[in-house]
């Protein structure tokens, strides 16, 4: 399959906007061209799943990115990838996942008095 063309886009942008994008793609070890490329692509991918790709604020944790693969129709995670900066990837996929069952919304509020000694901090 021969390799695709590349072509020359020139576009207008605010320079500040040029200059944070430069900065972000210096940041992840890309090009400017690359991220608006891959940037262009997803806009124009006809895919079932989503892909979200998630980088830590903290730049001193073992990984660099995790991507989480959603299939659009079901609304579920199918998979993640972890990139760690030494190189090494894995992937965890979920094989199953029951959307349909009922659980009492009291599951997910947190009871301080459960944890005795503990200090809640809300940032809300």
């Amino acid at each position: 399959m021969p390799q695709p063309k590349n072509t020359k886009l020139t576009l207008t942008i605010e320079q500040t906007v040029i200059e944070k994008a430069k900065k972000y793609a210096k940041d992840k070890e890309r090009s400017l061209s690359n991220l608006i490329e891959n940037y262009l692509k997803a806009l124009t991918k006809e895919s079932d799943s989503n892909e979200i790709e998630l980088t830590p604020i903290d730049k001193s944790k073992l990984f660099h990115k995790v991507v989480v693969f959603i299939n659009k129709a079901a609304k579920t995670i199918t998979s993640t990838k972890i990139f760690e900066k030494a190189g090494n990837r894995y992937t965890y996929t979920v094989s199953g996942m029951n959307t349909t069952v009922n659980i009492a919304d009291a599951t997910f509020i947190f009871n301080q008095k459960n944890y005795p000694g503990m200090e809640l901090v809300d940032l809300r």
